[in-house]
């Protein structure tokens, strides 16, 4: 397709991933460390999460540990910055750090959120997204 029809009629880009929620009858507190942390966040200038849960198993969920399903996106809105870097020599990682520059967030980081929030694991969210990819 060409690179003017793209910037032309595209308004965005979504990617999602539904993760396991960790059962509210069973899931137990894990501390995360720090290198746990920067494997989810791939950085380490967020400091680690204090809510980090871990599944467990029960006769509520089967003994999964998990019950239900949760939504993460990564969205990148397509304005003027964006659109001025779509052209027939596309530069992806320009591109990757300019839609981060402009608030972006991808997949993982999005997910990290949920771990700190206690709704699912380390192990659900590495298992489901793909890893970081530096801008």
């Amino acid at each position: 397709m060409p690179h003017y029809l793209i910037k032309a009629t595209l308004i965005g880009v979504m990617a999602q991933r539904l993760l396991r929620t960790l059962c509210p009858y069973c899931k137990v507190p894990a501390e995360l460390t720090a290198d746990d942390w920067e494997s989810l966040t791939g950085t380490r200038h967020l400091p680690p999460a204090a809510g980090g849960q871990r599944a467990v198993g029960c006769a509520e969920c089967r003994g999964t540990g998990y019950h239900g399903r949760t939504g993460v996106y990564e969205i990148m809105p397509l304005g003027s910055p964006l659109k001025a870097l779509i052209h027939r020599d596309l530069d992806l990682a320009r591109l990757h750090h300019q839609a981060c520059a402009d608030g972006m967030r991808s997949l993982r980081l999005a997910a990290a959120h949920k771990v700190a929030q206690g709704l699912t694991s380390l192990e659900e969210v590495l298992r489901v997204t793909p890893g970081n990819q530096p801008p």
